[in-house]
């Protein structure tokens, strides 16, 4: 039997939806859409992100029945506050978190998803950015 997906709540906050927010209308839209698929024409699919998807996202990813996902800047790229779990990346617990087989295509364009991390505010700064070769200020 299809997963069943709830209708997108127009109010925000009494929205059933874990992640529930701005993208939870859109994320609504999309699960209509992907109840209405076949689980060939969902493996068909290919998500393009500019982040590597967290753990939860990468679940609920594989779960629907996309195989493919494809983004520019990996987790490390963001700033702490991003990274759900620090270490663990979704190369590294793909095989637990999917079902089924799964292709991550991760760091194409990846410069250009660090400049929209660092326009959001949430670039990582690592301790040799912002410093010379000799580790001094520039």
């Amino acid at each position: 039997m299809p997963m069943q997906y709830p209708e997108p709540s127009r109010g925000g906050t009494s929205s059933p939806h874990v992640n529930a927010g701005a993208s939870a209308p859109a994320q609504g839209e999309a699960a209509q859409r992907l109840n209405a698929m076949s689980a060939e024409d969902k493996a068909a699919l290919i998500l393009y992100t500019t982040l590597e998807p967290c753990l939860m996202c990468l679940a609920a990813i594989s779960f629907v029945g996309i195989k493919r996902v494809i983004y520019s800047a990996l987790a490390e790229d963001a700033n702490a506050e991003e990274m759900v779990a620090r270490g663990i990346s979704a190369e590294t617990i793909n095989d637990l978190l999917t079902r089924g087989p799964f292709e991550l295509v991760p760091g194409v364009r990846r410069e250009e998803g660090r400049e929209l991390l660092a326009q959001m505010g949430k670039l990582a700064m690592h301790k040799c950015q912002g410093k010379n070769p000799e580790g001094e200020p520039e």
